[in-house]
């Protein structure tokens, strides 16, 4: 077994990047205090190529296994940065586990920095604890995003995956997406307004006011049949999951009134995402609007959706008719986008399924914010790419963002392991064998893997390709 290199209370060392596997960083000071159990937790910072500190923290216990756990946090930024899920964090140190995170080197969608500064990171860690047997990168919600750029941009520093809760079905799609649901909200919803949608104001700055404009106009809508129709449609664009709501029960299959009061949860998700400050810094650090409409067809788009039966229903009880208002969305101007802005989305990251380590993605299948979509399209880029052999998806059944319990975190951890084990997957991941270990896990939650098939992202644009009205 690996051992770590002794690390004495109050130290301050010195490390460097390693040249050529991140971007050149300067010199990182790292101080390390043993806890009374022995474990090393060490702090420091590394500069990145734009000059800015990208704190880090890692804790090595007395007893370490040889296997670095490398978390990619979400948002917003802990201070300091917390290594791991913070429903396991303590049963990895005790499982002896070393774990490692970075806050990165510039807020918001990091997805450029995050990886070089994770590398960043790890090269403080080999340096004052040793090389490790094994590194595994994981994260969630944009950590997820942030763990699959890390699979195509620095496979040779990591041995396996597991994104979490993640977008990997591409930035540019995800945001496409998010712009057909508000724009269906600007056009049927908001009709006395002009919402803005994109090109917000710029970034840092006050809060984009349409957005909360938007979600007051929702909550209206709510209260009326004509209003709970279009905003099932409105949702349905973005691909929104009928139970998204933590705090609420699972809608029953036929219950029209509580599937369609989660689709408008859903959709004032989409609102804070699709105007709000996360559209508004992304658009800042793209240099423009890097979303557009240009070619879509509103009636297809719902058609492929999944959600056409309930929104007919909805629109038949409003007595509505939804040929109006899709024909009123055909004929409504449509919104460009501009080309660099694009590339830079694209490039942040839009997914090209170049993989050469194990993967295993997780998502559950009520995230309004990563949509399960994502996973079944990156599959099938992954798949297009020749790589479906390194690639396992696993879904859990229950509503909310990132909502694992530390049993299934612990599930997807143990699955990972036997695959970089034994050098194939068998039925490791399958939901029966992901329950088992869950349950037996011995930590806390329910085990709620499940077979299931998602619906693929509405507007999948992938690295390398054209994707339909790009600009």
């Amino acid at each position: 077994m690996l051992r770590r290199r002794s690390l004495l209370a109050a130290v301050t060392l010195t490390v460097a990047g390693a040249a050529g596997l991140a971007p050149p960083a300067a010199a990182a000071d790292v101080t390390c205090q043993t806890q009374p159990d022995g474990t090393a937790v060490c702090t420091g910072a590394t500069t990145a190529e734009n000059g800015a500190q990208a704190p880090f923290r890692y804790e090595v216990p007395a007893d370490w296994n040889g296997t670095l756990l490398v978390w990619s946090r979400g948002g917003p930024v802990p201070t300091p940065p917390m290594p791991g899920p913070d429903n396991l964090r303590a049963t990895l140190l005790d499982q002896g586990y070393a774990l490692l995170a970075s806050t990165y080197s510039r807020f918001g969608w990091a997805v450029e920095e995050g990886p070089a500064d994770q590398m960043a990171a790890l090269d403080a860690f080999t340096t004052g604890v040793g090389t490790p047997e094994r590194t595994i990168a994981w994260g969630g919600s944009l950590g997820g995003v942030i763990t699959g750029a890390i699979v195509e941009r620095y496979p040779d520093r990591i041995d396996g995956a597991i994104p979490l809760c993640h977008g990997l079905g591409g930035t540019t799609a995800q945001w496409n997406q998010l712009l057909d649901a508000t724009f269906v909200v600007d056009e049927l919803i908001a009709t006395e307004d002009d919402l803005d949608l994109v090109d917000l104001p710029p970034f840092p700055g006050p809060t984009p006011p349409d957005a909360a404009a938007a979600a007051a106009l929702l909550q209206e809508a709510q209260a009326t049949p004509e209003g709970r129709a279009r905003i099932a449609l409105a949702a349905a664009m973005n691909n929104a999951p009928l139970w998204v709501d933590p705090a609420d029960p699972e809608p029953g299959r036929h219950d029209l009134a509580a599937q369609q009061a989660q689709l408008h949860d859903a959709l004032q998700n989409a609102v804070r995402l699709g105007m709000g400050v996360p559209r508004q810094e992304l658009e800042y650090r793209a240099g423009g609007n890097f979303s557009w409409n240009v070619g879509v067809d509103y009636r297809e788009q719902l058609q492929r959706s999944g959600h056409r039966q309930l929104v007919e229903r909805l629109y038949r009880a409003a007595g509505l008719d939804l040929r109006d208002d899709l024909d009123r969305l055909a004929a409504a101007p449509r919104i460009g986008a501009d080309p660099e802005a694009v590339a830079y989305a694209k490039a942040n990251l839009a997914p090209s399924g170049e993989i050469s380590i194990p993967v295993l993605t997780m998502n559950t299948t009520g995230d309004a914010s990563a949509l399960a979509s994502h996973s079944r399209t990156y599959e099938d880029v992954v798949r297009r790419a020749g790589n479906a052999q390194l690639l396992r998806t696993a879904y859990v059944h229950g509503p909310g963002h990132c909502t694992f319990t530390a049993a299934e975190h612990l599930a997807a951890l143990r699955t990972m392991e036997h695959r970089l084990d034994t050098g194939r997957w068998g039925d490791a991941a399958t939901p029966r064998a992901m329950n088992r270990l869950a349950t037996e896990s011995g930590v806390a939650g329910p085990a709620r893997f499940v077979r299931v098939t998602p619906e693929r992202l509405l507007r999948p644009c992938n690295a390398g390709e054209e994707c339909p009205g790009q600009p």
